[in-house]
């Protein structure tokens, strides 16, 4: 499943990035792979997408890029 298709607040483990842009700058941000985040907020009209850190930290990121990041829910 990819990130847009969870719901706020519901969790998630980065298992797999499509893109290798988006997979060094989210590393970089604190998001590699294995980490979990959660959906904190989905803007409308499919703008920009708020996710969670382990860590804590708010990071947003397009709609456009959420769909090249994999995940595994984490119930």
């Amino acid at each position: 499943m990819v990130l847009t298709e969870l719901k706020p607040g519901e969790k998630g483990i980065i298992t797999h990035f499509n893109n290798q842009q988006l997979e060094l700058q989210l590393t970089n941000m604190g998001c590699p792979t294995g980490s979990t985040i959660e959906l904190y907020r989905k803007a409308s009209m499919g703008g920009l997408i708020s996710i969670r850190t382990e860590d804590g930290n708010l990071l947003a990121i397009r709609k456009s890029e959420a769909m090249h990041l994999n995940i595994e829910k984490n119930d």
